[in-house]
């Protein structure tokens, strides 16, 4: 399920760098990857749904993987709010750690 979280939480990140004025909050530059990120962003939400289904079937795995949007698009809310500097650092950690709780 942790792997599932991470996922998404990228996934989010992705989709909300794939927009004009979250990217120029954070980067200060003119966005030129919108397609890159846009499909990272649904290759983790594949990912991210297909660790669920397998993890819980189908019925809970949904639902487990909407919760788990919901819970990142908060999360990715309250950081473009109050923490814009640290939004780079926080998902290179989470990509991190999540990369190791898999490995574990």
């Amino acid at each position: 399920m942790l792997n599932s979280i991470f996922f998404v939480f990228i996934a989010v990140a992705l989709l909300s760098l794939s927009y004009k004025k979250h990217y120029q909050q954070i980067k200060n530059k003119e966005l030129r990857n919108k397609k890159l990120f846009y499909s990272l962003n649904i290759l983790c939400c594949v990912i991210s749904l297909i660790i669920t289904i397998n993890s819980y079937g189908i019925s809970l795995g949904i639902a487990y993987f909407i919760s788990a949007f919901s819970l990142a698009i908060v999360i990715i809310a309250l950081i473009f709010t109050y923490a814009k500097n640290l939004f780079i650092p926080l998902i290179i950690i989470s990509l991190f750690s999540g990369i190791y709780i898999n490995f574990i």
